[in-house]
């Protein structure tokens, strides 16, 4: 079974392979050859980032005293953006218009922050500014800086991730025309002006918020900060962001943390140079990879067995008492409309698009720096992805290992990690594949579901009516009750328990179309059946797991417990006897029919 690690090592193997020779391979060893030459970077020295920050009006910067307030911070942080990825107070992609057919639109979303998704608890995140702001003092040799104008920087980055925590569990969407002198037009202006795409920003244009609660919050809070403070905190994420290609100044930790969401990243140079190309160049490092692994069949098999999954789900909802009527059929429909994404970009598999995209990034030289190449690589990338559309959209690293949904338009996708690649080309053991990509499609379709539960009444029919919610809450509570703690996650249990069951229910079904036996010896002679394997191979993904600084472990690892004791079909694989700890432990029977 391919990790993280594994798939990172056939990455680094596939660049260092000189016998390969795709075109798609060369901008990325020339960036990863920039990037691991850390004796040029320095020598290189300061210049190359004084020129981004001096080509963007804030040249002085980072911590500098108040010294102006002429500058605008949205037009700043949104040529950052473009620039580099640097998303610092929001990010902008493409969505498909609420009510109009077939037009794109931009969608303007909180930013990449440290707590915004869970990963790094507040306090640690304000150690990694804190630490951050004392290392770029030394590194730029700043000297006479007030200790207030230092803490004022590290107070806007922690209010700026409270708001972000406190608006992390919903997504709703707002439909507006900033103007071009609001803040989100400026911000746009910045991305935007002087491209290609200079278009996307024009006045009057539609533009879908996202989390608007969350976006409002950000622009009071800007509002109230001095400019140079926020400038100031612009610059130090914008040197986070760079840390691979500048000289070192002890930020390349935070950087990890961006890149892990974890607070204790501390990564080797070369796999930090590797996250660091691919985030410039990830279509390149998904063309790479596919070609060097053929896995154009395997792809659309891995497509139909998702799609099998979900239709699995639906079946699952129409047969089970959990459901209203109305929820059963509004269910359905969620499911018609949403479309199903599989290992990567659609576009990478189109000869004419990559090829368009290969000619429009600059050439690396031996001449430029290596912030220089990364900035013209990743700006060229973004306006790039940006031109394809919302339908054409991946947005995440090659190295995601969960799914995620979307949903203007309503999209789930399914990442390479989700499958197991060892089973790649053993078509005897395919099955076993839905005991991991199965039960991840079946949660990630209960968050979209959950999610747009969440949405408020009018942006679109709610699935969840008052029956159903009850009968979810019920099941929900008898399962807390067996696991004897507070939950933290919504539906935590019954979630896990009923992507289970549907995936080996889709298990199931799959092995009554295999003309193949599955089964495995192993070394005292027993054999494990088909039933086993699955629920062994479930488990397996618990133990790749690793849970957010601030989750407690124990709390997850009695979730997975709960969850698998009521799953009457694991007992009877492994003749569990009723009167068994894990016997003992179905007393939720009835509500989860």
């Amino acid at each position: 079974m391919i990790t993280v690690a594994g798939l990172e090592e056939e990455v680094f193997a596939m660049l260092e392979n000189k016998s390969e020779s795709a075109e798609s391979l060369q901008p990325l060893r020339d960036l990863m050859d920039k990037c691991m030459d850390d004796r040029q970077i320095e020598s290189d020295g300061w210049n190359s980032l004084l020129e981004l920050l001096h080509n963007n009006s804030a040249g002085g910067f980072p911590v500098t005293p108040p010294v102006r307030g002429s500058v605008s911070v949205w037009q700043v942080a949104g040529y950052y953006l473009r620039k580099t990825g640097t998303s610092c107070l929001l990010g902008v992609s493409t969505a498909a218009h609420p009510s109009t057919a077939s037009h794109d639109i931009l969608l303007v979303s909180p930013p990449e922050l440290l707590c915004g998704s869970g990963g790094v608890p507040i306090n640690d995140a304000m150690k990694l500014y804190s630490d951050a702001i004392s290392s770029i003092v030394r590194a730029l040799q700043k000297q006479y800086i007030p200790t207030e104008h230092l803490l004022s920087i590290a107070r806007f980055a922690g209010e700026l991730e409270k708001v972000a925590v406190e608006g992390a569990e919903k997504t709703n969407f707002l439909l507006l025309k900033p103007k071009v002198s609001s803040p989100i037009g400026r911000f746009l202006s910045g991305v935007f002006n002087g491209t290609p795409l200079a278009n996307f920003s024009l006045p009057g244009s539609d533009v879908l918020i996202s989390s608007p609660n969350v976006v409002t919050k950000i622009l009071e809070l800007v509002e109230r900060a001095d400019v140079p403070t926020v400038l100031n905190f612009l610059s130090i994420r914008l040197m986070v962001q760079l840390s691979p290609f500048i000289p070192h100044a002890d930020l390349t930790d935070f950087y990890g943390a961006f890149l892990r969401g974890r607070s204790k990243s501390q990564l080797p140079r070369r796999k930090l140079c590797l996250l660091a190309v691919e985030k410039a160049l990830f279509p390149l490092v998904y063309v790479s990879y596919f070609t060097a692994r053929n896995l154009r069949v395997p792809a659309t098999r891995f497509t139909r067995l998702v799609g099998e999954a979900a239709r699995e789900f639906s079946r699952e909802v129409d047969e089970s008492s959990l459901f209203s009527a109305y929820s059963k059929i509004a269910i359905r429909n969620v499911l018609s409309s949403t479309q199903f994404k599989v290992l990567g970009p659609n576009w990478i598999s189109e000869s004419g698009a990559v090829g368009r995209y290969l000619r429009a990034l600059p050439t690396v030289r031996s001449p430029h720096t290596a912030l220089d190449s990364y900035t013209a690589l990743y700006e060229a990338t973004f306006l790039d992805s940006m031109s394809h559309g919302c339908s054409q959209r991946w947005g995440r690293s090659i190295f995601a290992t969960h799914c995620w949904h979307r949903r203007h338009p309503r999209a789930v996708f399914v990442p390479l990690l989700l499958f197991n690649v060892s089973l790649w080309d053993d078509a005897s053991t395919q099955s076993l594949q839905i005991a991991r990509v199965g039960f991840r499609v079946q949660m990630c379709i209960f968050d979209m579901l959950l999610e747009e539960s969440d949405s408020p009444a009018g942006e679109q029919p709610h699935w969840l009516d008052d029956a159903t919610k009850e009968n979810l809450d019920r099941a929900e509570s008898c399962l807390q009750r067996s696991l004897g703690v507070p939950m933290q996650e919504r539906l935590g249990i019954l979630k896990r328990n009923l992507a289970a069951r549907i995936a080996y229910k889709h298990f199931q079904n799959n092995r009554a179309n295999s003309a193949t036996p599955l089964t495995l010896r192993l070394s005292n002679g027993r054999r494990l059946t088909a039933a086993q394997m699955f629920f062994i191979s479930l488990m397996m993904q618990y133990c790749e797991s690793r849970p957010s600084a601030d989750e407690a472990s124990w709390s997850t690892r009695l979730e997975w417990n709960v969850a698998l004791q009521h799953q009457h079909e694991m007992l009877e694989a492994f003749s569990c006897p009723n009167d068994s700890s894990a016997g003992l432990s179905r007393r939720c029977t009835a509500e989860l029919l």
